[in-house]
């Protein structure tokens, strides 16, 4: 909470200063006018004279990043309230089982790319060994991990862990590239046709 005071302290501290500097900076003489005022002009256009206080919410929206329409700040309200909800409930939890759902949900999505990289080289029939290696010792550090960890998986034991991750691995990599070859094959058997 005393935060949260602190934050807005500071925002209106920087708003006064902000509003004086740019006070002495651009405005030089209060005897000048704006537009709105010395066109007298009132047709609804670009340049109207406004209240005090609406140009002072206007300069306060404009600080805080809505702008000058009201509409954005209600949608940055809902849009904050969930997070807030989800951010109070997750603030409940041990942050160890976060940060390790964090760290496997990491490395799982690192095996993805390189896999991901891997099928795309093995289709451009290139040398997709640079890509296959590294996706297969991340595929078998992930599997190993949940069929190992007793929070996150399985509980198995460790060297059963990292066999059964091995062969699921190995029968992966193989899987898949057999059928891209075979596809590739049609593919190009259906060229030459």
């Amino acid at each position: 909470m005393i935060y949260l005071l602190l934050a807005i302290s500071l925002l209106i501290m920087a708003y006064i200063i902000h509003g004086t500097f740019v006070e002495k900076v651009f405005w030089k003489s209060r005897n000048l006018s704006t537009p709105a005022f010395t066109n007298n002009t009132n047709d609804d256009g670009d340049v109207m004279p406004i209240s005090t206080g609406k140009v002072y919410i206007n300069k306060l929206l404009n600080r805080v990043g809505a702008g000058p329409i009201f509409g954005p700040m209600l949608n940055r309200l809902l849009l904050a309230l969930p997070l807030f909800v989800i951010g109070a409930i997750l603030s409940q939890f041990d942050f160890s089982v976060i940060w390790r759902y964090f760290g496997v949900a990491n490395q799982a999505t690192a095996a993805l790319m390189l896999w991901i990289a891997a099928v795309y080289l093995l289709q451009q029939q290139k040398n997709h060994w640079v890509f296959t290696l590294p996706a297969m010792f991340m595929t078998t550090i992930v599997l190993s991990l949940l069929f190992h960890s007793k929070t996150l998986g399985l509980g198995l034991s460790l060297g059963f862990s990292i066999v059964m991750a091995g062969l699921l691995t190995v029968l992966t990599t193989f899987s898949i590239a057999s059928r891209i070859t075979i596809k590739s094959r049609n593919t190009n058997t259906n060229l030459t046709n």
